[in-house]
């Protein structure tokens, strides 16, 4: 009876131990918003942040990042290809979408995963 309740317990273990280590498995859903950047942020070690019209209500609403402030989406380690894009978008006043995942900046800012102008 003790060894089984070992197993049981070393197998429950396992179990936990490898959700633990798959965070695939926990990942939340990248959402879409969609408008004109209406205000850009940046700072001297490359990280950029933008606000859109209309704000980020689709990633609000998924409850993307717990700690949100509720203005920006951003990204601290953006690719210059990223920023060139963001920059575009705001030089040309063409309305851009948004995917964001998560966090970033200590959780101040949705995570931008991407961006596409429209």
């Amino acid at each position: 009876m003790i060894r089984r309740t070992m197993s049981i317990r070393a197998s429950w273990c396992a179990v936990v131990i490898l959700g633990l280590l798959a965070p695939s498995t926990y990942s939340l859903a990248d959402t879409i918003d969609d408008g004109v950047i209406d205000h850009w942020y940046s700072n001297d070690l490359g990280a950029i942040a933008i606000h859109i019209t209309g704000g980020f209500p689709k990633a609000v609403a998924a409850r993307e990042c717990l700690s949100y402030k509720g203005y920006w989406a951003g990204s601290t380690t953006a690719h210059s290809t990223m920023k060139a894009t963001l920059l575009m978008a705001i030089a040309t006043g063409k309305p851009v979408g948004v995917t964001t995942r998560g966090c970033d900046r200590g959780g101040d800012w949705f995570k931008i995963v991407d961006v596409y102008v429209k």
